[in-house]
């Protein structure tokens, strides 16, 4: 995955390089291969050196051909491409989903303005955003992006709104509830401790009544 990303940077940079510099199509082979470094490097003087002329690649597209198929292994293109098959945007933004997608485009050599790469990035966009869309028209890859940029912003307020009105009803909801008063209860009194000394008193007989029960009981 790591040679084949920085071939598709290379190649990237070069042809930005091709571009500004106006650079003929003749010398862009010599260009290109007066940068290699590390093993690119030997690789292409041992090509060179082998006095092959019909191995050695004289244009541009021939040259990254030529790389392609000695650098990157054929399950590395399987991997991108089943990468690219089940890429959605799940979690991630319409921007960060839109980049990873031109990536995995430009690795995979898919044109990323085709009505392919379009219909691909729609159908793996959220549904919420989708909805949005169904109702917009584009005529081409980056009008649909912009248009999902604006697709996410409204679904994005609309989510804000729901959740301060979700608020605001819980907080008056709280307000409008009377608080349940309070009831005091009063501790009982508690007895004077002179009714004891009363009870006590009450069952002590005077002298004299005890005096004639005795003698009554004698009798």
């Amino acid at each position: 995955m790591l040679i084949l990303r920085h071939i598709s940077i290379g190649r990237l940079l070069f042809n930005k390089i091709f571009y500004s510099h106006k650079v003929p199509a003749e010398h862009r082979v010599r260009l290109a291969t007066s940068e290699f470094t590390n093993f690119a490097l030997f690789w292409w003087s041992d090509l060179y050196n082998a006095n092959n002329a019909a191995a050695m690649p004289q244009t541009w597209n021939a040259l990254k051909q030529c790389m392609k198929s000695h650098f990157v292994h054929h399950y590395y293109q399987r991997d991108l491409r089943l990468k690219l098959q089940t890429l959605k945007q799940g979690d991630k933004g319409v921007a960060a989903y839109y980049q990873e997608l031109i990536i995995s485009l430009t690795h995979c050599g898919v044109n990323k303005v085709d009505a392919d790469a379009s219909a691909r990035f729609f159908g793996n966009l959220n549904h919420d955003i989708q909805n949005i869309l169904d109702y917009k028209e584009w005529q081409n890859f980056s009008q649909l992006y912009h248009l999902a940029i604006k697709a996410e912003r409204g679904v994005q307020g609309r989510k804000q709104h729901q959740s301060f009105s979700s608020n605001n009803g819980r907080n008056f909801q709280q307000r409008s509830e009377p608080e349940t008063p309070k009831i005091s209860v009063a501790p009982q009194p508690s007895t004077p401790a002179f009714s004891s000394g009363l009870s006590k008193m009450s069952n002590v007989q005077p002298p004299h009544l005890k005096k004639k029960c005795d003698s009554r009981c004698f009798y």
